[in-house]
């Protein structure tokens, strides 16, 4: 990316380069989706769905029912599919379709038992294009007590079953294994069995494919199921059914992947028959925070037709730096592409199938016909750039020793560069009952003398959580969201943004929560914007719409609050403890950006950590209408209690008057919560402007004030218009002209997304501060500071930069 000056001195970022002209049909899956979620709360249900643009299913892991199998010929596209399910009316209803079986002395045992907690019912991988789940304790019914699994795993397109014996040893007895996959009646119009694969045309006129990745496997089909038996000493069985694009010819694209960086080494490539996807083994070549892995990914077309690859890029054994990282894929220039990838990983090592270390990340790759095409895999984990980069990933959390009930399910990690984890979402609510874990301060060192922890780099204590739409029914019985689904929109290098969407647990509200967190070196941000749309009559005995920490999951206990305006503070207060209670309630607060803060906090964890944190709300935007009225908000602290920690909770609330809320109710409303370093002296980030402003105001609320203030970003755009303010986001009006955009306000770096780009790679843009140009490029390896997403929707590109706004951070 290159700056030149003008003679109207400013700085203008031209993004057009010379290079190789990228085929439209590398954009063609980002469209792809798929979902996987309960669709009631976990403790009211024991079915899961797994829903894409090409299959549905539903599967019970308490009796081992694959209850539902529907393949779908018009499907909902990704954003309609992430806030609605399929109509009841489309489900094949008390099936029975997946049959688990040992056969042992001629008598055919059934597997009939699966889990009763959802803690042997685990999530292995969950993203935009994979999904996988493991059922262990399996068992037969009057049968021998041997051990067995399940693997159900799926691409959007892709469906396979995999049945495992797990026993420590293989029985002497002759024993065969056998797995019955079968369709919903009615469904096929022909079949043609070819070299065990068979070839499948519904009355609808979808074509399907089913297989078997088997070793010596023996497949048979009649009167719908598909049956493959094997021997026990060969452990498995499986079935895969391609549920589209079954004349795909994967074979026809030739494939091969080198190191870009010394020593320069060919990639190993395998295929993956039972997912029907080619595993790229990445050779973890990076150095240190600052590294860079590349790989060039080369790409030929033989055929007249289109072909695409389902890639895993996968890293097994040590996983460096892996609590940060920020996959992407650019063009031979450096300019990111804005392709989607799935990252899922996991770091626990208690001993388990599917334990770690490892890292995958899942795309998919289409080519066009006689075409060539080459690319290139880049990895960060520390820092993209300049900056720590900011990522979001799905973490496994099989092999994590403090298992518990429920708590092998979704988790989900942010980091702001590779230092450990700085915000964890548990969507479904498994083990705390809360959306938010774990929170924990960026860039603070031990202060505390003989106290190794935090060390630089490192891992630094947890004062997490919270949670959102907090609500407690007439009889004070907490109500969870249920039906959650997750949309990853973008997940790194510059600012992540991640999607829940779900219901009240008694349907009478849909939800939906954006996350996000940004590039940075200041401190820890959580950006969140919460839209509740209300469709029938919900009566409950209280509501925080947000709540920080959360009452089931607290972990800092501060001795002020305060809170106040961009006029300053409003009112100190110091935190009285007693639990279940509201402390202070009804705080109403005038002006633009109200914001709360708590801090003097005790650190109780001080012989294992020497440095602590402090934390606080601004709430950047409120719209609510409650009965046909504006309503306003209000703000609350709630007392927990919690082992040896007592916590005042910050809330967002409604009027306490209001207990009902009818149809056509909505509330939305965005915040930024900051985590904020108690003492300057443990703060070790290269920030000198925040560095200074601590040394004067540490440990009291004025760090939330300036956030508050600074960062109230006031912006004038010519050639675009600003779509949101919180996360900023500008539409571009005319490409071919320069976007200027001038700020007035802000600290630290900022990010700004220029959406509605008809390329990746040709914006001119100017940016300026109060007129004065502002210096962009934070490059170390080349063209690494931007982030790139497509937008399927729209088909088009979205720019996201990091925007230094602190004086002192200008040359």
């Amino acid at each position: 990316m290159k700056f030149f000056n003008t003679s109207l001195l400013f700085l203008l970022v031209s993004l057009s380069v010379v290079g190789q002209q990228l085929p439209s049909t590398l954009w063609d899956n980002a469209s792809t989706y798929s979902y996987m979620y309960y669709p009631k709360t976990l403790d009211q249900t024991s079915t899961f769905h797994i829903q894409t643009n090409h299959h549905f299913l539903a599967f019970n892991y308490k009796n081992v029912h694959l209850e539902k199998l529907d393949f779908l010929t018009d499907p909902m596209n990704i954003e309609e599919a992430h806030h609605q399910n399929l109509p009841e009316a489309s489900f094949k209803k008390d099936q029975d379709l997946l049959g688990l079986y040992l056969i042992y002395e001629g008598e055919k045992y059934k597997i009939v038992k699966g889990a009763d907690i959802a803690t042997n019912n685990e999530l292995i991988e969950s993203g935009q294009f994979f999904q996988r789940r493991y059922i262990t304790g399996l068992a037969l019914e009057d049968g021998p007590d041997f051990p067995f699994s399940l693997e159900i795993a799926s691409w959007n397109d892709v469906l396979s079953f995999e049945f495992e014996f797990t026993g420590n040893r293989i029985p002497e007895d002759e024993m065969e294994l056998v797995l019955e996959l079968e369709l919903p009646q009615g469904e096929i119009k022909s079949t043609k069995l070819i070299s065990n694969q068979l070839k499948i045309q519904t009355k609808e006129g979808k074509n399907l494919r089913l297989l078997s990745a088997t070793e010596k496997g023996k497949v048979t089909f009649k009167k719908n199921k598909f049956v493959v038996s094997a021997p026990i000493s060969g452990r498995k069985v499986s079935a895969t059914l391609i549920t589209a694009n079954t004349n795909n010819d994967v074979y026809q694209l030739q494939f091969n992947a080198k190191e870009k960086t010394t020593p320069f080494r060919d990639i190993e490539i395998k295929e993956d028959p039972l997912h029907q996807s080619t595993v790229v083994a990445i050779n973890d070549n990076i150095d240190g925070l600052d590294g860079m892995e590349r790989i060039d990914l080369h790409f030929k077309n033989k055929s007249n037709k289109t072909v695409f690859r389902r890639l895993v890029f996968e890293k097994t054994d040590a996983v460096k730096n892996i609590t940060g990282v920020s996959i992407l894929l650019r063009d031979n220039d450096g300019n990111p592409l804005g392709i989607p990838i799935q990252v899922s990983k996991n770091w626990h090592t208690e001993p388990a199938k599917f334990n770690g270390p490892w890292l995958r990340a899942y795309t998919k790759i289409a080519i066009p016909p006689k075409s060539e095409v080459n690319i290139e895999f880049t990895r960060v984990s520390g820092f993209w750039g300049s900056l720590p980069a900011a990522s979001h990933s799905q973490l496994c959390l099989v092999g994590w020793p403090s298992a518990q009930t429920k708590n092998n399910q979704l988790w989900e990690q942010s980091a702001i560069g590779a230092f450990g984890e700085n915000i964890c979402y548990e969507p479904d609510g498994g083990q705390a009952s809360t959306m938010m874990t774990d929170v924990r301060p960026l860039m603070i060192k031990s202060t505390i003398e003989g106290v190794d922890n935090p060390k630089i780099w490192n891992w630094t204590s947890n004062v997490g959580g919270g949670d959102f739409m907090r609500v407690y029914d007439q009889n004070g019985k907490k109500q969870q969201i249920a039906n959650i689904k997750t949309r990853h929109k973008r997940l790194s290098p510059n600012m992540t943004e991640v999607v829940y969407a779900g219901v009240t647990e008694g349907g009478e509200a849909s939800y939906e929560l954006m996350t996000s967190i940004y590039r940075t070196d200041d401190y820890n941000r959580g950006t969140y914007t919460l839209k509740v749309k209300v469709d029938k009559p919900f009566t409950f005995s209280r509501l925080a719409l947000l709540q920080v920490g959360s009452e089931t999951y607290a972990y800092s206990t501060e001795k002020m609050f305060a809170y106040g305006n961009e006029k300053g503070l409003i009112k100190e207060i110091p935190n009285q403890f007693e639990n279940k209670k509201y402390q202070q309630k009804e705080i109403k607060i005038e002006g633009e950006t109200p914001w709360l803060s708590m801090h003097q906090a005790e650190n109780f964890l001080s012989k294992q950590w020497g440095a602590w944190a402090n934390k606080g709300l601004v709430l950047r935007d409120w719209k609510a209408t409650i009965g046909g009225k504006k309503v306003a908000p209000r703000f609350s602290t709630f007392g927990s209690h919690r082992g040896q920690i007592s916590s005042n909770l910050m809330e967002i609330n409604l009027p306490s008057d209001i207990k009902t809320l009818q149809a056509g109710d909505y509330i939305e409303f965005t915040v930024v919560m900051c985590i904020i370093p108690q003492e300057a002296e443990s703060y070790y980030g290269p920030n000198k402007a925040f560095k200074a402003h601590l040394e004067e105001a540490e440990d009291t609320w004025k760090p939330i004030f300036r956030e508050a203030l600074q960062n109230n970003i006031d912006v004038e755009v010519n050639n675009g218009r600003v779509v949101r303010k919180c996360p900023l986001m500008i539409e571009v009006e005319d490409e071919s002209k320069v976007l200027e955009v001038n700020f007035k306000s802000g600290v630290g770096y900022i990010p700004m997304t220029i959406a509605g780009l008809k390329s990746y790679k040709d914006l001119k843009l100017v940016l300026k501060r109060n007129g004065n140009p502002i210096q962009l490029e934070q490059e170390k390896h080349g063209n690494d500071y931007w982030q790139t997403d497509f937008d399927p929707t729209s088909k088009t590109w979205e720019l996201t930069y990091s925007i230094p706004l602190d004086v002192t951070l200008q040359p």
